[in-house]
Parts: C-alpha cells; structure tokens; sequence
C-alpha cells in the first residue's frame, strides 16, 4: 500500500551501547520497516536478570515520515 511500512522490512539481534557516553552495552533487537511514506524504527532490549538496566524497559518505537513532489510543476495534464 501507498501508505503502509512493508515496502522492506529487516530485523537483526545485536550487543549495542544504549546511552552516549556510557560502555554499558544492552543486548537488543533491532527493527526497520521502510514504505513509500515513512521508516520505521524499533528497539526492544531482551530481558537480562541482572544486568545495570535491570528494571528498565527499552522498548522504543518510532515513525518517521516524509513528503514529497514528484515531477516538474507546469507539466502534464491540467
């Protein structure tokens, strides 16, 4: 769909730093969905028993959209 995010999707499990400035790192997964409109951007942390995130939940999910023109202004039907 012209709207939807499945145009291509990708996941991928990955040890990555969480905070800037901080070598703790978080064991994640990392998704990407990518439509004609939009990206989509998810990290879930897997659940560590003890770990210094303990406690917290890291689920973030977040959409960017765009707009654009398409084509030269003044051309093609009226």
């Amino acid at each position: 769909s012209n709207f939807g995010q499945e145009w291509e999707v990708g996941y991928i499990k990955s040890k990555t730093p969480y905070r800037a400035g901080d070598s703790l790192e978080i064991d994640a997964a990392i998704g990407v969905k990518i439509g004609l409109r939009s990206v989509n951007i998810t990290l879930r942390a897997e659940p560590e028993k003890e770990s210094y995130f303990m406690g917290e939940t890291i689920d973030y999910n977040e959409r960017f959209s765009w707009e654009w023109d398409q084509g030269r202004l003044g051309f093609g039907p009226n």
